[in-house]
Formats: structure tokens, C-alpha cells, sequence
């Protein structure tokens, strides 16, 4: 009897837990119904005009001001501009050697 009782504790509590650890869905405009029926979604996230490095847009909370050091640019740039920036400045501080 005793294990019965533990067993349906353990069994609330991992339903329990089920439910406080689901996805919230967050609306802010449109409508869920048509996702009604749905089983599975897929989704896909482009990073094309992303953009690498701190701005104002950054999200960062603003830390002491220092001037930035070899390689650490604070403008925004491209994914492509960081490479070529960071392969350009590793190979100026390493010459022949491969990362």
C-alpha cells in the first residue's frame, strides 16, 4: 500500500512537471487556429542579414568604456567581413602558422 502511494506521488509529480516545463506561446498578433490540427510544425530561421558585432542594438548593457585592442572592432559587420577582419589580423600576429 505504501509503494502505491509513492508510486502515485512520483506519477503527479511527473505530470506535474510535464505541464509547468511545456511550451507557452506567446500572441501578439493573428490567429492559432488553423494550427489547431497540426501535429508538428517546421520551422526555418534565416541569419542572412544578420550582423556581427556591438551596437546600441546589441542588447548588451553598456560596460566601461575602453578602446577597442588588435582585432576587436565594435562597428557592426557582415559575417564575411568579421572572417576576412579576424584571418587578417591572425595571420599578421602568426605568419605560417595554421589555426
Amino acid at each position: 500500500m505504501k509503494r502505491l502511494k509513492h508510486l502515485t506521488l512520483l506519477a503527479f509529480i511527473l505530470i506535474a512537471a510535464m505541464r509547468g516545463f511545456g511550451q507557452k506561446v506567446k500572441l501578439e498578433e493573428g490567429d492559432l487556429s488553423p494550427l489547431k490540427s497540426e501535429k508538428t510544425i517546421a520551422f526555418a530561421f534565416s541569419y542572412d542579414s544578420m550582423m556581427i558585432g556591438a551596437g546600441k542594438e546589441s542588447g548588451r548593457p553598456p560596460g566601461p568604456p575602453h578602446p577597442p585592442g588588435p582585432g576587436h572592432s565594435h562597428k557592426q559587420q557582415t559575417e564575411a567581413e568579421y572572417v576576412a577582419k579576424h584571418t587578417e589580423d591572425y595571420n599578421k600576429k602568426s605568419p605560417g602558422k595554421r589555426g
